[in-house]
């Protein structure tokens, strides 16, 4: 049934129409009349029909200014004008607000009917069409977080094609004009169904929807792309996410964060946060894990690498000095040769951005710590400038490859490294280091042990005499120490507590 309303200033007109056409025969209520725009522009307001018959030259207001005020507020409605001989002006103007059907007048229900008859399939063509597209729209408002989620996969695990394939989803999406931050969770044993469902919803009613921009699931992760201004809460929020998720499922949930970006580099950010859980599993870490966290780790913490001396060091020897600690840790730890690359692979990606090299074969530790030393002094472009640097840095390499050797001092170096009269390379060895060389040795040694029981305190002094190239029964190391930091290695020990 179609609404209609009325609007002519002639009374026999309007109540002819009214009372002699039977509007029900053509599925048609007439739901009023009135007898000038401005009566008629009230009913269109109270009733909303669907067709307005109106006249064009009435008093008070004409038709066409009702028509004019009526379609600034309901762009629905259908209109039929009523127009006499000479009245082109009008009907000029109706024409400009987009009306399509006009009734000459005197009118009878033949002319009326056959113009009802095209305006009602209009209508319902319009409705149809209507229907058409809010059932699409439900239909992709039902689907879209799926396919949200799958295209964030995609783009996660196959971010070279982000631009070709994906860009027009992002650009209906407006996310290449901001930044955002990715955070992952994981769990032991990964998440089932019921508790990714969970997760998601506990996690973006705390972040709040309108700052988690998209989120998928991939392998034992839950995934989510967040706003970069919620960076300041997101600590907050995992710690509170993963107090309501351990009374649930009475388990730990373990982050990361990755750096800031544009959306098309949401893969580099994937990437990211899976050396960052690498990097956790190697340290043992647990938490929220960011690149902020191991850049800013300090040397009072039982870490194996040093990230902030490594990240910031512009010399050579510091360079050194700290892979080679790093692999007496390891040693301590008895991690294998494969576990050492693995662990200094992640370093290497996560610091300096290095990918190494694939099919190298390094048969000890010492060939693959000088090569990963050779990736950061070249990513940090420190190359010897000159021919006495150059000679420093074989020397450095030499004394710490042997450090551990009892035997090492001047004459071994000498004699069996370098092949050189023992006199002129102390001299030389001086000149290039403004020490000599078994202070320099002490001073090294002392400072390892250090190190080594900052990461340890529970290493017994013997072996730690080993460990840095003094006799097993610690006498040596016992006098040098004393001498460098004024305390027992006991002593030491006790001050780290």
């Amino acid at each position: 049934m179609y609404r209609l309303l009325l609007v002519d200033d002639e009374e026999i007109e309007r109540k002819g129409m009214a009372e002699l056409i039977p509007w029900n025969e053509y599925d048609v209520e007439l739901i009023g009349t009135a007898q000038n725009g401005q009566e008629g522009l009230v009913l269109i307001n109270a009733y909303r029909p669907d067709i307005v018959i109106t006249d064009v030259k009435m008093p008070v207001m004409d038709g066409i200014e009702m028509i004019e005020k009526a379609q600034k507020m309901y762009r629905d409605i259908s209109y039929i004008v009523l127009s006499g001989y000479g009245e082109y002006e009008y009907t000029s103007r109706a024409m400009e607000e987009g009306v399509k059907h006009y009734i000459l007048k005197p009118s009878d229900e033949m002319k009326i009917a056959k113009v009802l008859q095209d305006v009602k399939a209009e209508i319902a063509a319009k409705r149809q069409k209507a229907d058409e597209e809010n059932k699409y729209k439900r239909t992709v408002h039902r689907l879209l977080p799926k396919a949200k989620e799958q295209i964030f996969r995609n783009i996660l695990i196959d971010h070279a094609n982000v631009k070709d394939e994906y860009m027009y989803f992002l650009d209906e999406m407006e996310s290449t004009m901001h930044n955002y931050y990715m955070m992952a969770f994981r769990t032991e044993g990964g998440f089932n169904t019921i508790e990714q469902f969970s997760l998601g919803n506990i996690f973006h009613e705390l972040m709040g929807e309108e700052n988690v921009v998209l989120s998928t699931h991939i392998e034992d992760q839950m995934i989510f792309l967040l706003k970069e201004e919620t960076r300041n809460i997101v600590k907050d929020m995992y710690d509170r996410a993963g107090e309501v998720y351990r009374e649930i499922f009475t388990m730990e949930l373990q982050a990361a964060i990755s750096e800031s970006g544009k959306i098309e580099t949401a893969g580099e950010m994937y990437k990211r946060i899976q050396e960052l859980f690498r990097m956790g599993e190697v340290e043992n870490l647990s938490g929220l894990l960011s690149d902020d966290l191991f850049q800013n780790l300090n040397d009072g913490m039982p870490h194996i690498l040093a990230y902030t001396q490594l990240k910031e060091s512009k010399d050579f020897e510091e360079i050194l000095f700290e892979m080679v600690i790093a692999f007496q840790k390891m040693d301590l730890l008895e991690y294998t040769l494969n576990q050492k690359m693995k662990m200094c692979e992640v370093m290497l990606k996560l610091m300096f951005h290095i990918s190494p090299e694939e099919n190298q074969n390094f048969l000890t530790s010492w060939t693959y710590m000088e090569y990963v030393v050779g990736q950061i002094v070249s990513e940090k472009k420190l190359g010897a400038k000159d021919e006495e640097e150059k000679r420093r840095r074989l020397i450095l390499q030499a004394i710490y490859q042997n450090i551990q050797n009892p035997e090492l001092n001047i004459q071994y170096l000498a004699k069996e490294v370098f092949f050189m009269n023992v006199d002129y390379f102390g001299r030389k060895f001086t000149k290039l280091f403004d020490m000599k060389f078994t202070d320099f040795l002490v001073d090294r040694r002392i400072k390892m042990s250090q190190q080594l029981m900052q990461f340890d305190i529970k290493l017994k002094t013997a072996d730690l005499a080993e460990l840095v190239g003094y006799a097993a029964d610690g006498q040596y190391f016992y006098k040098a120490f004393k001498k460098v930091t004024g305390m027992t290695p006991a002593e030491y020990k006790e001050s780290l507590v």
